[in-house]
């Protein structure tokens, strides 16, 4: 079970007052069985998810009723109401116990980006006008390729195999250019027993600026399983 974290640095870096909200699992815009890791079939693509009352929110959708993310770990989704906190990204904990580093938040933000650029999500994860199942889940495909890049993984499906061959060519460029390397505002929702997602929270004041830049969510302790 994952221990629970103090937010207030987060808080901070944030410029918001997010801590922690209540939301319930409503669905999946994908491709089921798309690729097989570690030896377990998964499907891919956009996790969609209701608010269960106010709680604290981000921006862009998910300011709204409902939203839809990229999941961060290979963990089971689940129905009913979670308690979801939110944290840095580089504090989200893998599926195999370790935290990520801030190798994988580039390599997740170069994801983005490009699905960005390709118009098939918008800057706060929405689906981007037009987008099929099939490139929704080539974003969540190669998010986990970069995560888990320790884990034996095989892409099932041809469709989504070349919709990951589009983005990783925008990919590719941004790494020769040394680009792109982080995504405003983005943050991990997390909660002990289902799936970790994505998250886009608001960017900190200019005031707060040089806080984070001196460290100043340096101190939050990061989450390891016990």
């Amino acid at each position: 079970m994952k221990k629970s974290l103090a937010l207030s640095a987060i808080v901070l870096a944030s410029g918001s007052a997010m801590a922690s909200f209540d939301a319930s699992y409503t669905g999946f815009d994908g491709v089921s069985g798309a690729f097989e890791i570690n030896g377990r079939t998964y499907a891919a693509g956009h996790i969609n998810y209701a608010y269960d009352g106010a709680g604290d929110r981000g921006i862009g959708q998910f300011a709204d009723g409902s939203f839809s993310s990229f999941c961060i770990e290979l963990q089971d989704v689940a129905g009913g109401s979670r308690t979801y906190d939110i944290i840095d990204l580089e504090s989200a904990p893998q599926g195999s116990g370790d935290d990520y580093d801030s190798d994988d938040v580039i390599e997740v933000s170069r994801v983005l980006h490009a699905a960005v650029a390709e118009g098939w999500i918008n800057s706060d994860l929405s689906k981007g006008a037009g987008v099929t199942n099939t490139q929704l889940a080539a974003i969540q495909g190669l998010i986990w390729q970069n995560l888990f890049d320790g884990a034996s993984f095989s892409i099932l499906d041809g469709s989504v195999s070349s919709a990951m061959g589009v983005l990783q060519a925008r990919i590719d460029n941004y790494v020769i250019n040394d680009s792109h390397t982080s995504f405003s505002g983005l943050r991990a929702m997390v909660n002990g027993d289902v799936q970790d997602q994505l998250f886009v929270v608001p960017l900190p004041p200019a005031a707060l600026a040089g806080l984070i830049t001196l460290g100043g969510i340096a101190g939050v302790k990061r989450l390891r399983r016990s």
